[in-house]
């Protein structure tokens, strides 16, 4: 039975960009996943942020299929997981990019258990692993700046004002000027401690002598 999270049935009640026609149709969906990846259900489906999560046993062993709403914010996640093949990120094992759904490697929910210096230094070298080449086609940050102004100015006057005008002032400048960058560099949108995941698949496959393969897991908590 495909349950879906209280945190999307909220969404649905509230309508929440419009996803509660997305959410009523989603048991159908998942089962139509299912069927199509040859997949069973293996324990208790999930969400995050912006997916619903359910973890499976797929022809590849342990997986997740991932399903989004379809949004702009996750149209390229598919060619990024592609692109990076498993180092420093969730191996992607199948994906209709039209249904924003992706199967997964499963790697658990073991995060990071280590103080702040040391997390930031695993972060960075992460970080670094994951910045490659962009593929032509991908959506660039340089063309959502104007986007990230408004949403300043909306953000901060929903706030109550509370930013001196040179701080604030600041915050637009170093929009503006980062916005004008256009390398062709691919990083991780979204890569913090809470988002590190330690996997150790069988047979081991180790990033370095002496620690648990490091990885974005495919859902922030």
């Amino acid at each position: 039975m495909i349950k879906i999270p209280e945190r999307f049935v909220e969404l649905a009640r509230q309508d929440v960009d419009g996803v509660a026609d997305w959410v009523a149709g989603f048991p159908d969906l998942a089962r139509g996943y299912l069927a199509r990846w040859d997949c069973e259900l293996e324990g208790e489906v999930g969400a995050g942020g912006v997916a619903i999560v359910i973890p499976v046993r797929s022809p590849y062993g342990p997986a997740v299929i991932k399903i989004s709403p379809p949004h702009p914010g996750n149209a390229d996640e598919h060619q990024a997981l592609r692109l990076w093949n498993g180092d420093g990120a969730v191996r992607l094992l199948d994906c209709d990019p039209e249904g924003f759904a992706l199967l997964l490697e499963r790697v658990g929910d073991r995060q990071l258990d280590v103080g702040v210096d040391e997390g930031i230094t695993i972060g960075g070298e992460l970080s670094a692993r994951l910045a490659v080449p962009a593929p032509d086609g991908m959506n660039r940050l340089a063309d959502t700046t104007a986007e990230w102004e408004h949403q300043l100015h909306d953000d901060h006057r929903a706030a109550g004002f509370p930013l001196t005008g040179r701080v604030f002032g600041a915050a637009l400048e170093t929009v503006r000027d980062l916005g004008e960058d256009r390398t062709a560099t691919m990083m991780h949108g979204d890569l913090h401690q809470g988002n590190i995941l330690h996997f150790e698949p069988d047979p081991p496959l180790r990033s370095r002598p002496g620690r648990d393969r490091l990885v974005v897991g495919p859902e922030p908590p």
